[in-house]
């Protein structure tokens, strides 16, 4: 194979979307994804997936939906009753055979913002948030949810619709913390 050849073979995915240090070859991209779904200890959808590529610069969007499409069709990775995505035929011995071509910050990176995204999407369907405009300014519901019931309800005016939208994006990235900082400030001083 000529060295022209070569270097098709290793730059062949569309850089766009991808950082400088990001996967230009469909086969690293191949790699990475049975190897954050291998690795990872959370349950991740296909949406939790394409959005670890795409946020952490990975891979862009066309090349990962395009990348874990065949990965499904060669039976690599299957998709559960529950909508989870499991590794099958062989999926962990290849990718213990070839885990190490790609870099150690990069493959810690990726399943550290998968667990990330998958906890996320898991508080987005768990829980709610309601933003209504009142008057100038909005307010923000948040619905802590157990068992489908409301166990609290709490609402914030915000004086803009972008402070409206932060609150809603800092609920749902740890709605348990939340709750846990604000009983352990309603019982502080419990003498």
């Amino acid at each position: 194979m000529s060295d022209k050849e070569q270097e098709n073979i290793n730059f062949d995915a569309l850089p766009y979307g991808a950082s400088d240090g990001g996967l230009h070859s469909t086969m690293d991209i191949y790699l990475m994804i049975c190897y954050v779904v291998v690795k990872s200890k959370e349950r991740l959808t296909d949406d939790v997936l394409i959005n670890t590529m795409v946020e952490g610069e990975f891979a862009n969007y066309f090349e990962t939906t395009n990348a874990l499409q065949k990965i499904k069709d060669k039976g690599l990775i299957v998709v559960n009753e529950q909508g989870f995505l499991k590794p099958a035929n062989n999926c962990e011995y290849f990718v213990e055979l070839v885990e190490n071509e790609l870099p150690y910050s990069m493959r810690k990176r990726s399943v550290k913002l998968a667990a990330k995204l998958a906890v996320k999407e898991l508080y987005r369907k768990e829980n709610e948030v309601e933003i209504i405009k009142d008057g100038d300014d909005f307010i923000v519901t948040m619905h802590f949810k157990d068992c489908g019931k409301d166990f609290m309800v709490l609402s914030l005016r915000a004086v803009t619709a972008a402070q409206a939208e932060m609150f809603k994006e800092q609920f749902y990235a740890d709605p348990v913390k939340i709750y846990n900082d604000l009983i352990d400030s309603l019982f502080q001083n419990e003498n």
